[in-house]
């Protein structure tokens, strides 16, 4: 088992990726104006911060392990995506002036 943050880290070898969804929300306090003229100025609001944590496995037993080790807790989650990788593409960018 790996976790991964960004597509440089997926290390090789590895044939499922799962997935765990989460956001968090960081509240922001009105500004003075809005507080003293209602429809002016910033109002009070929530933020969402959406994250995704990424744990890639090797093999199916390691992904039971894995989805057992999840699912104790709450039988009914609804935050997780299991993915089967066939094979990793890597992906270029080209950069072509023609005058």
């Amino acid at each position: 088992m790996a976790h991964f943050f960004n597509p440089n880290e997926f290390p090789a070898g590895y044939k499922f990726i799962v997935q765990i969804f989460s956001t968090t929300y960081i509240h922001h306090e009105a500004d003075r104006r809005s507080i003293e003229a209602p429809g002016h100025g910033y109002p009070a609001h929530d933020e969402p911060i959406h994250q995704v944590e990424q744990i890639a496995l090797k093999d199916e037993k390691e992904l039971q392990e894995e989805l057992q080790r999840l699912y104790t807790k709450d039988k009914n989650r609804k935050d997780i995506l299991v993915l089967e990788i066939n094979r990793v593409v890597p992906v270029g960018v080209s950069v072509q002036v023609d005058f």
